[in-house]
């Protein structure tokens, strides 16, 4: 059963939960899901953008390393 509304075609999305509810979705399911089950896809890649070991160390570390560099900077005479 749709249940139509003024808001229901107003532009604005649904999250899964009101969109079953509300008969736009019949069930929920992932991207995987879909291309697996749904479309039967023999293979599903992932693209993903995925951070490097270096990336996630200068995430990690990255303050306290830029910290160090300019206090480094500061002392050696560098930076004034």
């Amino acid at each position: 059963m749709l249940f139509r509304s003024p808001e229901t075609f107003s532009g604005l999305f649904w999250n899964g939960e009101e969109a079953v509810k509300s008969g736009l979705a019949d069930r929920f399911g992932s991207l995987d899901y879909v291309a697996r089950e749904v479309v039967k896809a023999p293979e599903v890649i992932d693209y993903t953008p995925k951070e490097n070991v270096a990336e996630r160390l200068v995430r990690r570390f990255g303050a306290s390393v830029g910290s160090g560099a300019v206090k480094a900077l500061h002392s050696g005479g560098w930076l004034r």
